[in-house]
């Protein structure tokens, strides 16, 4: 049984990974954040390479990780790092590793047309703790950006779009789904 103070101090842990997570993204946009995402795991800027491209970027706030999946016509990707990334820390401290296990990079890339739809969008449905996901891409040489959060407890059709859109580029162990 959990006594008040011990529920006390874990209401202030949580309040303070929350604070955490957003303090370094308060005073800069979703472009200059997700190009530190991107330096931090040792990839390019969006839009330095050629082609349709998606980035979703999946940050725990309560764990503080880092998933991204990067999917390109030539390769997908899954980078793992500490999303507490700040303007300090050290370039290429993460890294990113070729994805062999069962994603699906082309149906990810033929949602770039809707997905670009929600360029500078943000949503989100007012579930707490979980999951800010962050989507980038590149369509025909249009760069587009949004937010989404925690979209797999969401009911409306730009989470549901975000969610699949995770699923295709999310590697799943052979009889996973």
């Amino acid at each position: 049984m959990i006594n008040p103070i011990q529920n006390h101090l874990a209401k202030l842990l949580v309040l303070s990974a929350l604070i955490n997570a957003s303090s370094a993204s308060a005073n800069e946009s979703n472009r200059e954040m997700l190009d530190r995402y991107a330096d931090y795991m040792g990839l390019p800027k969006l839009g330095s390479q050629d082609g349709d491209s998606l980035r979703i970027w999946i940050h725990d706030v309560l764990l503080g990780e880092l998933q991204g999946y990067v999917v390109t016509n030539s390769r997908s990707l899954q980078c793992l790092g500490n999303g507490n990334i700040q303007p300090m820390d050290e370039p290429h401290r993460a890294r990113c590793i070729v994805t062999t296990q069962r994603t699906q990079p082309k149906n990810a890339l033929s949602l770039l047309g809707r997905l670009e739809k929600l360029d500078g969008k943000e949503i989100d449905c007012g579930v707490q703790d979980g999951d800010a996901v962050y989507v980038e891409g590149m369509h025909d040489g249009h760069i587009f950006e949004f937010y989404s959060g925690n979209p797999g407890s969401c009911s409306d059709s730009g989470s549901a779009l975000v969610t699949k859109a995770i699923a295709l580029v999310k590697p799943h162990r052979v009889g996973t789904s």
